[in-house]
């Protein structure tokens, strides 16, 4: 939850005659941009509905669901990758949260997905029926043991690709890499999501003899600002660990995306994240750092980025139950939430998780991951993907890991790891929200295209919502105050009209300078546009 109070910080960076351009694109509130003043009101991330599992190994014990993925909706059908592990005698588990063979399926609705058979891959025992890349698969790999499809990042559609590259998919992996030892991040193309190939090497590297990228990395193309944009791992390397980050670079073109090193960090341990006495090294550590990051740029909105890293809570000696002996590289993760206007500056908001862990035993309460990706369902959801097991990171380290996490009474009941789904409201990540006794803001000077005011609002049964359009000076326009507005009550709408005493016809005030002042009581507003409604 972030209060809001007064003039605010963003919107204040405004000068008094700047006026925002909307014309008649969605706006959410990924910040407080749009709130010149208020009272009342808070902007409060809003928590996604679990909907269960919608993937996992059709044998658990010969083969394992990876824990990085990648969904994306193209010409009516949602395909989602994934990647997946065959068991080489007792390394199902570890496998599966590193590399492993990328796979594929495919959804009408969301949460019934099919993996259709390709037969693409060599023969491997236990293994998923529709490998896509790796063990034969996209011309790679053979030999004994089957050489894998690396660690995926993720699928997007290329505009600026020719018809038969259009799909590209981020992958890790040293094989593919110029310098020996080095993982670097490359881009695969396919015509359908299906048949892949090697296009782009080495489109992200490191110079350092120590690695970055071991996680999902991201790259894709943002139509806005018209640039490749790419948010990968980098390792801090700072006393206590690797110190897991997100750094940010951007290019034209593919060619030119800068080395690890070289990219802005814009997702890491702050001042406000935890730290704990190390009694053993005698220093300050870091309890949390992050990686993966899930980051979109979000589809029916202006200038909305949203990111979802895992924070990542490591298992020190400064804890009671590791005193004696720590186990390498393990602890627990969950899914967090961060929201940005450019893409580079970001809100972490109240930093809570996004996606929390499930209760003590269930699937998914140990470690969470979410694949890249948000997918609509129906005119209002929409539906999100994430990994979870009930292990920790770590526990498939080796036996001696496994030994001290049994000891402190960590060891996974079902040893299930699975893909799940969410469901989240259309522009519903934040909302501005009323108190029950009443709140209220104002946007700074706006210019809008359209003939009608639309909110995606929820009321409830005891709230209401009005809305006024005033001049630049805060003076109410006339036929458009407060006293004309009809009231909206027990809606729960994703497209509501605003109304007045005349009716809903704002094309009067079109290409003017207005502000407009939402007086809320018990409500959520999630969004608003000024966009044109066809005339009877």
């Amino acid at each position: 939850m972030t209060v809001i109070a007064g003039v605010l910080a963003t919107a204040g960076a405004l000068a008094a005659s700047d006026v925002v351009e909307i014309g008649d694109r969605r706006q959410v509130f990924v910040d407080d941009f749009f709130i010149r003043s208020a009272r009342g009101m808070t902007l409060e991330v809003q928590t996604p509905v679990k909907r269960g599992i919608v993937l996992k190994a059709d044998d658990p014990h010969r083969t394992s669901i990876g824990q990085y993925g990648s969904v994306l909706e193209h010409e009516g059908v949602l395909h989602m990758w994934y990647q997946a592990h065959t068991a080489l005698g007792d390394r199902r588990g570890e496998d599966a949260e590193g590399r492993g063979y990328i796979c594929y399926a495919r959804s009408e609705d969301g949460m019934h997905w099919t993996k259709p058979r390709f037969n693409r891959a060599m023969p491997l025992p236990g293994a998923e029926p529709n490998i896509v890349f790796g063990a034969g698969a996209g011309d790679i790999g053979g030999g004994s043991p089957p050489w894998n499809g690396g660690e995926l990042g993720n699928v997007f559609i290329d505009p600026n690709a020719a018809p038969e590259e259009r799909f590209r998919m981020a992958i890790r992996e040293e094989v593919l890499t110029k310098e020996p030892g080095k993982f670097g991040l490359h881009l695969l193309s396919s015509p359908d999501g299906i048949h892949w190939k090697l296009t782009h090497r080495d489109v992200v590297n490191y110079w350092s003899p120590l690695p970055h990228l071991d996680t999902c990395n991201v790259v894709f193309w943002d139509d806005a600002r018209r640039t490749y944009r790419a948010y990968v791992r980098a390792n801090l390397r700072l006393p206590g660990g690797r110190n897991r980050a997100v750094a940010y670079g951007e290019s034209p073109d593919l060619t030119h995306l800068p080395h690890v090193e070289n990219m802005k960090i814009v997702m890491g341990h702050d001042g406000l994240d935890p730290t704990l006495p190390d009694p053993v090294n005698g220093q300050e550590v870091r309890m949390v750092d992050f990686y993966t990051n899930g980051t979109i740029k979000y589809p029916y909105a202006e200038n909305a980025y949203y990111m979802f890293p895992s924070a990542y809570f490591h298992y020190e000696s400064s804890l009671p139950e590791f005193r004696k002996k720590k186990p390498v590289n393990a602890g627990p993760l969950d899914i967090r939430f961060a929201a940005s206007r450019d893409g580079v500056d970001w809100n972490r908001f109240d930093r809570r998780p996004y996606v929390r862990p499930g209760t003590a035993g269930q699937w998914d309460g140990r470690k969470l991951y979410m694949y890249r990706g948000v997918v609509p369902s129906g005119d209002s959801r929409l539906l999100m993907y994430y990994f979870a097991s009930d292990w920790d990171h770590g526990w498939w380290r080796d036996e001696k890991n496994r030994e001290i996490l049994r000891a402190a009474g960590l060891e996974p009941r079902s040893h299930l790891g699975a893909i799940g789904v969410v469901e989240v409201r259309k522009d519903g990540f934040v909302a501005a929200r009323a108190e029950y006794a009443g709140g209220e803001f104002t946007t700074p000077t706006l210019r809008f295209q359209g003939n009608e005011l639309l909110l995606n609002v929820d009321t409830s049964a005891a709230g209401d919502v009005r809305v006024e359009l005033q001049d630049e000076h805060g003076i109410a326009r006339p036929g458009f105050t407060l006293a004309d507005c009809a009231r909206i009550h027990t809606a729960n709408e994703i497209n509501r009209p605003v109304r007045w005493a005349k009716g809903g016809d704002v094309s009067s005030l079109a290409g003017q300078q207005v502000r407009v002042r939402f007086v809320m009581r018990d409500a959520d507003l999630y969004a608003f546009q000024f966009r044109t409604r066809a005339q009877p």
